[in-house]
């Protein structure tokens, strides 16, 4: 590209496109920057997370996140991609071991909304609880962490308004 930062561009309104739930565009804007740019980390692991959320092509999935941690090992938000993934997988301590990991790197709501998801499925639910309730402290509008109490502790769900 003549322009070395439009797939910097691209992955803005991929992202633009995920919020508008336009998943199968977001999906194809990713792939473009991949072909462009082999080891755009973000996108490689967009992409991966991406495919594990929807629970499709779990094996692309993972190979795309290992390739972002291994351009960028110490990256939390890639290592949540991978947790996500095993717990998709169904490989529940794998995901367990991963995400604890992202939170103490990054404590932050859509990870914890993670890590806690995986906890209440390991049948450890006060840990899970206590999860969500830092999560809920860190960031009490993160849309990841609403719709996972939502479905699994809404009681912990902030009162409309606030």
């Amino acid at each position: 590209d003549a322009w070395p930062e439009a797939n910097d561009f691209r992955l803005q309104k991929a992202m633009s496109l995920f919020a508008l739930e336009q998943q199968d565009l977001a999906i194809d804007v990713l792939r473009s920057i991949i072909d462009r740019e082999p080891e755009h980390a973000s996108a490689l692991n967009a992409l991966g997370y991406t495919l594990a959320d929807l629970n499709r092509d779990l094996d692309e999935a993972e190979t795309l996140i290992g390739q972002a941690l291994q351009i960028d090992p110490g990256n939390a938000a890639y290592m949540d991609s991978l947790g996500w993934l095993k717990y998709r997988q169904g490989k529940l301590d794998e995901a367990q071991a991963a995400l604890e990991t992202a939170y103490r790197q990054s404590p932050n709501a859509e990870i914890g909304a993670h890590l806690g998801e995986v906890l209440w499925e390991k049948d450890q639910r006060e840990q899970a609880m206590k999860i969500w309730e830092e999560s809920l402290e860190l960031d009490p509008r993160d849309s990841t962490l609403l719709e996972t109490l939502r479905r699994y502790a809404p009681e912990l769900l902030p009162a409309s308004g606030e």
